[in-house]
């Protein structure tokens, strides 16, 4: 009997061990968690290569910082990349992502360098939110419940610093045009504080970058450039054209598109020449916080 209880105690005892021993493990692997995690959801959400330079995620004070985000271009287009952010810092209630209604506080992007780059049918930013939008669109099947890409949360407010977005037209040598956007302030991404997939949550981020160089551009932009993206804006979704409407300052995205043609006339050729809790947290933050800046991408 002692030498079944003696085994007994060994045997708990290792088990104990391996626990800690793996808890530790993963915590110390965490941030590599989140930013691959990150990576392969806005891959997966873009369809074009994404890269994250580094994450820390603190569990603790419930944030993220990203540095050295890129989203690339879709193929057909020539600049080395459609965004990249100096660092995003997410503010999130961790706890909640084991939840059925998991909740981001705060996206803060800063140095942003976005590139807004035509060819003769579209632009880069205007692929990417369709393809962010294919699912909501019907053009794609959702991927199913259990995959992480498919989960919805709450992103309360999202905040981009001033930033120059350069725009490249075709036909110009490789110049391209700077227009000014000044800091763009979202709140309750999908409207009436409902819950959106990283997905929806990019292509209505992508949505408010078109909406702001669109106002910004006028009297800059050639005008079949801002016809091109005032059309892909007028065919978004009720809830998203919503949030638009008010970047546009409660135009009607028609409207808008009619004024920004005759202000953009005068100057269009010249524009054409120019533990348990850790491991859940952790692994709920890699598939849903991830997929935000959200799916498949090869380890």
């Amino acid at each position: 009997m002692k030498k079944i209880i003696v085994i007994l105690l060994v045997i708990i005892a290792v088990v104990v061990l391996a626990v800690g021993a793996g808890a530790y493990i993963l915590y110390s692997k965490k941030d590599e968690l989140v930013r691959r995690g990150t990576e392969k959801g806005l891959t997966f959400a873009l369809m074009t290569d994404c890269t994250v330079g580094a994450a820390k995620l603190d569990i603790g004070a419930g944030t993220i910082e990203f540095t050295d985000i890129v989203l690339g271009n879709p193929s057909g287009y020539e600049s080395p990349h459609a965004m990249k952010f100096g660092t995003v810092r997410v503010e999130a209630d961790i706890q909640s992502f084991r939840t059925q209604e998991p909740t981001i506080n705060l996206v803060q992007i800063s140095q942003a360098d976005i590139v807004l780059e035509k060819n003769m049918k579209s632009s880069n930013l205007q692929d990417l939110m369709a393809n962010a939008g294919r699912f909501s669109s019907g053009e794609e099947a959702p991927p199913p419940p259990d995959d992480p890409n498919a989960k919805a949360m709450k992103i309360k407010k999202v905040l981009v610093d001033g930033t120059t977005v350069n725009v490249a037209l075709p036909l110009a040598g490789g110049k391209t045009i700077g227009v000014e956007v000044p800091t763009i302030e979202m709140e309750d991404i999908g409207g009436k504080k409902e819950k959106v997939t990283p997905a929806e949550a990019l292509q209505q981020f992508i949505a408010e970058i078109l909406a702001s160089v669109t106002k910004a551009g006028s009297g800059l932009l050639p005008t079949d450039l801002l016809d091109s993206i005032g059309g892909s804006l007028e065919n978004l979704p009720g809830d998203i054209k919503g949030q638009i409407d008010g970047i546009l300052g409660g135009e009607g995205l028609g409207d808008v598109g009619k004024d920004l043609e005759d202000a953009a006339g005068s100057v269009t050729g010249e524009a054409e020449k120019a533990g348990k809790e850790i491991e859940g947290a952790v692994k709920d933050v890699t598939g849903s916080i991830g997929g935000l800046f959200g799916g498949k991408k090869d380890e």
